[in-house]
């Protein structure tokens, strides 16, 4: 009798975790394309490390599983079950002389064992995740200031500059057809400044762009109203002001936010925080236990 409980078991388990498998497979898909869409910016930037964009990948993916795991064993667990009960299986089974118990059993030990993997992802992966999306994040941020123009695209971010590259490396910061447009409102006058070289140089709070054997032409405003002048200049500068060293300062901080905290540490800011912070850390512990024990609590309820 112990050796058919035991091939039922197996039978059981079996029957459910194909379907748990790809449901959770195809859930994961869904929610992690969801969650990168927040990160177009750095996924799509081309002058993003690939480090940092495997990076990104793979703090996004314990959040994703810690949230489809419940519903995913829900699902295997309803269609597999769902399956043997239209062929007649589960009721064979039981003629067989084998309990509900022992049915249920092998079920909740999966349940069991999946609630135990939720819990490890949401005690450790989840706040190491959080950590690791925030890092990711300030470390594009520096990534951008230091090289802020993209070869192919007008880039306006610079204040009082158009700038078009045409081509060039964003690893070395070195670019190649250069077009600037600036103008001056105060003397009604356009300035285009074209290189065929240039490069990128960064210090703590500013970033510049050194043009070499430049030529500035000045035009006015309205045609016919001031002088055409064209110069041709060594070297130009177009210094862009950023907070790069506040970002660095950041990086390096080991002040943590509410979601990069472990159950205890969340129940410690729980308990020493008032207001809005105090709600805050209370969804987040209560979401991580929720999320933990969901897994046997759906098999269980189908077990019912």
């Amino acid at each position: 009798m112990k050796r058919i409980s035991w091939l039922i078991s197996r039978y059981l388990v079996g029957a459910i975790m194909p379907y748990f498998a790809f449901s959770w497979l195809l859930l994961s898909v869904i929610l992690f394309i969801q969650q990168a869409s927040k990160f177009t910016d750095i996924f799509f930037n081309v002058n993003i490390p690939v480090s940092l964009i495997w990076q990104l990948t793979i703090a996004l993916v314990p959040n994703v599983i810690a949230f489809t795991c419940p519903m995913a064993m829900l699902v295997g667990t309803i269609i597999g079950l769902s399956k043997m009960q239209g062929d007649s299986e589960l009721i064979t089974i039981r003629v067989a002389g084998v309990s509900n118990l022992q049915i249920a059993a092998p079920i909740v030990v999966i349940g069991t064992l999946l609630s135990i993997f939720a819990f490890v992802v949401n005690l450790k992966g989840v706040p190491l995740a959080a950590s690791l999306v925030r890092s990711v994040a300030l470390q594009t941020a520096i990534k951008k200031l230091e090289s802020p123009i993209e070869p192919g695209v007008f880039n306006a971010e610079v204040a009082g500059y158009t700038i078009f590259v045409k081509s060039g490396d964003p690893e070395s910061g070195r670019w190649q057809n250069i077009f600037i447009h600036s103008e001056d409102l105060a003397k009604s006058t356009v300035r285009l400044i074209t290189s065929s070289d240039g490069r990128i140089d960064v210090t703590d709070q500013q970033t510049e762009l050194v043009l070499g054997n430049a030529t500035v032409t000045t035009i006015p405003m309205q045609p016919g109203a001031g002088k055409y002048i064209t110069e041709n200049i060594g070297e130009v500068r177009v210094a862009v002001k950023t907070k790069r060293s506040e970002l660095i300062e950041r990086l390096s901080s080991s002040n943590s936010t509410p979601e990069e905290l472990g159950l205890s540490q969340l129940s410690e800011l729980v308990k020493a925080s008032e207001g809005k912070d105090r709600t805050e850390a209370q969804i987040l512990w209560q979401r991580r236990i929720i999320l933990s024990v969901t897994p046997l609590i759906f098999v269980c309820s189908e077990r019912s």
